[in-house]
């Protein structure tokens, strides 16, 4: 029996600074959109491809950011203090 394993490893992008008081860097440049979704799972604001993000308008609380590229998509906690 043969059994071939293929492993695949994602490239993880580094969100920071998180904890955040308003601004997120995004270090990817193969950002398709940018979701911010509350802890309920509603999406509470779309960007456009960008490096960073300001978050500061958003009350205190942790949320989901939701980065889709063309490997696929990258879930990350963010929290706002």
């Amino acid at each position: 029996m043969n059994l071939n394993i293929c492993l695949i490893k994602k490239k993880k992008t580094t969100l920071y600074p998180n904890p955040t008081h308003g601004i997120i860097n995004l270090p990817s440049t193969d950002l398709n959109k940018i979701e911010l979704v509350d802890i309920t799972g509603k999406i509470v604001k779309v960007y456009e491809p960008k490096n960073q993000i300001n978050l500061s308008a958003f009350t205190k609380g942790v949320y989901l950011i939701k980065l889709y590229t063309e490997s696929g998509i990258q879930i990350d906690k963010i929290i706002i203090e």
